[in-house]
Formats: C-alpha cells, sequence, structure tokens
C-alpha cells in the first residue's frame, strides 16, 4: 500500500514545463542592488559632498533624470542643515543609533508570609510521605 506522501514525491509540479521565467524573461530578477533605489546610500553619498557640490547636485541633475530616493535624500538632508531633530534622524539613519547605558536597580523582596512557608512545608511533608 502506498501512502499520501510517496504520491507527493512521485508527482510531478509541472509536467509540461510551461510557465515561469522561461517564457516571461521580463519577470527575472537579476537580483542585483541598485544604488538608485536605495534611500540610505544617497544620505551617505550627500553627507560625503562638500557644501558647493550639495548645492550644485540639484542643478546638474534634473528632476526627470533623479530618482524618488535620491530627491527624498536630498530634501532630509538639507532639511537637516537647519533642525536639530532632522539631524538627528539622519545621523541615526546611516550611523546608527547611540548607545544608551541603562541601569535597573532594585530589591527584590523574597520573604514568605506565614501561610505560604505553612503551603510550602505541606507540599514538601506530601511528597515526603508518597515515597514511603
Amino acid at each position: 500500500m502506498e501512502d499520501s506522501t510517496t504520491k507527493q514525491v512521485k508527482r510531478i509540479p509541472n509536467p509540461t514545463g510551461k510557465g515561469g521565467f522561461q517564457e516571461r524573461p521580463q519577470d527575472r530578477s537579476d537580483g542585483r542592488w541598485s544604488k538608485d533605489n536605495s534611500f540610505s546610500y544617497w544620505l551617505n553619498y550627500f553627507k560625503s559632498l562638500t557644501t558647493k557640490e550639495f548645492f550644485e547636485w540639484e542643478k546638474a541633475n534634473p528632476s526627470d533624470m533623479r530618482t524618488v530616493a535620491s530627491d527624498l535624500a536630498y530634501a532630509r538632508v538639507m532639511k537637516a542643515r537647519n533642525e536639530l531633530k532632522e539631524f538627528q534622524e539622519v545621523a541615526n539613519r546611516t550611523e546608527g543609533m547611540p548607545v544608551k547605558k541603562m541601569e535597573v536597580l532594585g530589591k527584590i523582596d523574597t520573604t514568605l508570609s506565614q501561610e505560604e512557608e505553612e503551603e510550602i512545608n505541606e507540599f514538601i511533608r506530601d511528597i515526603k510521605q508518597s515515597r514511603k
């Protein structure tokens, strides 16, 4: 008798071989990373420019040649020049969050009430009696 898992293994998932990327190669991903679409790439790029280069970049790169990621990164870096909160966001995004040390102090109360002690002692007695 053949079980159901054996039937599943013997079943050919695409016996005709039709479909997939062979017939639609435009749907295939080449798997490459594109800097043009990377927000963090553009933030780091703009941070590395001189002030003069930064202000000339927008003029030298017309809007029909820029990606949305580059436009957004440019706007954030421009805003970060005047606003502390935005500067912190850009710095955290590109440099990583600063380390925050936290110290938690406290005392754990391990004293038992008389009722709890009696319950534990009774439990221990029950265990000892069951072993006899």
